[in-house]
């Protein structure tokens, strides 16, 4: 193993796995390479890097984990090299931490390197939720659903039987009887005879996925589909924490609760209830004991509605254009808009067409949305009717959003960001997360560029031929032009754009062909790059010139020296539209270079002029 490379030999336990996520998050920053010994590399979707975390197949799973690990193809499992004594982190919880009073996450925590960076939250894939409710749906076959409330029933295995742990059935029972009028009631389990068992049979359910019907994501995508979960110590306590979904936990024995819970997991939608006193049978290696489980009945209804009747969570949908320049405009309040209007989980809806295929890749990273629906059908925005006659900036409960939300008019009719919205401050500095193997391929390119990286967009031939824009003053042979400029200081300018871009970067290639300009003379990646590569060329950059589009936007959030033409027969340029969306921090540092085409400025060698210093 590389010297800089870390092992975490993760246990066989599903829950285990959601304990070691904050650990693995931490780790992958600061090693070259993590390998992880897992059974389920779903629970670390989100924190998969093919170049960085390898999944290493365990040797003898459980039989759920065993069954979870055969739907995953040969090439998911890594074989862990040779590494280096002591080149190991292990969060293996033992009675000496129990006694010590120390819990599985304040354990995990401290492990950290910096411990204020703990997060238990586990992101549950849009996909997951579809095939839970499809799943669902076909049980239910057209009856009304109600809320639902998924039942973990306490079960005992045979492969690690601890019969302690689990409360009196009776218990969960009383709990389902509480809820029968309110909620569609389902059993999640993975029975068979002889191996795993119940306690006994719930009554009152609605649906039961008690078999093993449901694959680990679809339990995943079902909770979080749910208004609450109900069980024992489980799995199930833990995922119910982590997705944020309203769990309530009934505890037998074996284990107190303050071990296995801590208030850093956010338990802000988590309750249980406990006999008293407890017993800790754990301690003295009682997995059978026949332990105190009495709960009074008035206390166990009395803990499940203090957690019924907390504030419910807040889900909401917002609607907004797809460009990501016309998205940027909105992410930059957006952070405001969700903390005062309290929401928990923020959808954002685009629909996504040939012209703007890379937008939902690009919000499903930003840290404060948490998923992303893109629609077949366009959102009906009317971009021409003045802002101050239809007053549409924000639309309230409209084309199955409960917001509807653009910028772009306000914006083009030259009002300041600040002034739209304005009780919802700006973040000029939100945070768009840089991956490293994005910022390797950057760092791979600029080595091939010469002494500077310039990063041209040149648009489509539409955006070329518009006479609107170009006023017929700017042609082919201008960006020509700009390229012999730069080939002139020994630069090898990057041609960066999506598909529909890619008709006119041909078109740019046979021209310097024909003029005889050097096979090298750019770099064309026209729809050769992602989002976030284009974005890391970008970053990376050391002056941006192009027409106006997201990515020119981009430049400027990131503070790169920007040259961005501007149509010359509209009055966006004569209103201010062209800096009414910018930091006023980077005017002043005279970063940005906004122009008409057909102005003084708008001529090549004067280009190359005005960046100056930047080549």
């Amino acid at each position: 193993m590389a010297a800089n490379s870390i092992y975490i030999p993760g246990f066989m336990g599903l829950g285990d796995n959601l304990n070691l996520r904050p650990l693995v998050r931490d780790c992958l920053p600061r090693f070259s390479r993590v390998f992880l010994r897992t059974p389920c590399p779903e629970l670390f979707h989100d924190l998969f890097h093919p170049e960085k975390l390898f999944f290493v197949k365990p040797a003898n799973p459980l039989r759920t984990q065993k069954i979870a690990m055969d739907d995953w193809p040969p090439s998911t499992w890594t074989n862990l090299p040779p590494h280096r004594k002591g080149r190991e982190i292990n969060l293996k919880h033992s009675i000496n931490d129990m006694l010590a009073g120390i819990s599985v996450p304040e354990k995990c925590k401290k492990m950290l390197e910096d411990p204020n960076q703990y997060d238990f939250a586990f992101p549950v894939k849009d996909d997951w939720i579809m095939k839970a409710r499809i799943e669902l749906d076909k049980r239910m076959l057209g009856k009304r659903i109600k809320p639902l409330l998924v039942v973990h029933p306490p079960t005992v295995r045979k492969e690690w039987e601890c019969s302690s742990r689990n409360p009196k059935i009776e218990y969960i029972q009383t709990i389902i009887d509480q809820c029968r009028d309110t909620h569609t009631i389902i059993s999640v389990a993975h029975l068979r005879d002889g191996i795993e068992w119940a306690d006994s049979t719930l009554h009152g359910i609605d649906v039961r996925f008690e078999h093993g019907e449901l694959s680990l994501t679809a339990v995943c995508g079902l909770c979080k589909l749910a208004s609450m979960v109900l069980c024992s110590p489980s799995f199930f306590m833990l995922l119910g924490i982590a997705i944020r979904t309203k769990t309530f936990c009934v505890f037998g024995g074996h284990i107190p609760p303050k071990f296995l819970i801590h208030d850093c997991m956010d338990l802000s939608k988590f309750g249980y209830s406990a006999p008293e006193p407890f017993c800790f049978c754990a301690e003295k290696g009682g997995p059978r004991h026949d332990c105190n489980k009495e709960i009074p009945k008035q206390k166990l209804i009395s803990d499940f509605t203090k957690l019924k009747n907390r504030e419910k969570e807040r889900k909401v949908t917002i609607g907004m254009p797809a460009g990501i320049g016309d998205t940027h405009w909105i992410l930059l309040k957006l952070e405001s808009f969700r903390k005062l209007n309290k929401i928990d989980h923020l959808s954002i809806c685009i629909h996504e067409d040939s012209g703007h295929k890379h937008s939902a890749a690009f919000l499903e990273r930003i840290p404060f949305i948490d998923s992303v629906i893109c629609k077949p059908d366009p959102f009906q925005f009317i971009w021409n009717i003045p802002p101050l006659e239809r007053h549409t900036t924000c639309l309230e409960n409209v084309e199955g959003c409960d917001f509807r939300v653009e910028f772009n008019s306000e914006l083009e009719a030259g009002h300041r960001i600040e002034t739209i919205l304005p009780k919802y401050k700006v973040n000029w500095n939100y945070e768009i997360p840089y991956a490293d193997k994005d910022r390797e391929f950057a760092e791979r390119v600029k080595k091939q560029t010469g002494r500077k990286l310039v990063v041209l967009y040149a648009s489509s031939r539409g955006g070329n031929n518009n006479f609107i824009w170009t006023g017929g003053k700017w042609c082919i042979d201008d960006w020509v032009k700009i390229i012999q400029e730069l080939n002139k200081r020994k630069i090898t300018p990057v041609l960066i754009g999506a598909g529909w871009d890619l008709e006119y970067a041909e078109d740019l290639e046979l021209r310097c062909d024909e003029l005889d300009l050097p096979e090298n003379a750019f770099l064309n990646m026209v729809g050769h790059t992602s989002i976030w590569k284009t974005m890391a060329l970008i970053r990376e950059c050391d002056a941006f010139i192009g027409f106006p589009s997201g990515m020119g936007i981009m430049s400027v959030k990131f503070q790169r020296p920007t040259v961005m033409f501007w149509p010359c027969c509209h009055e966006w340029f004569d209103v201010g539209f062209h800096t009414a969306w910018v930091d006023p921090k980077t005017l002043k540092k005279k970063l940005y270079y906004p122009m008409k085409y057909g102005s003084p400025d708008a001529r090549p060698k004067k280009i190359i002029s005005i960046l100056g210093d930047a080549l």
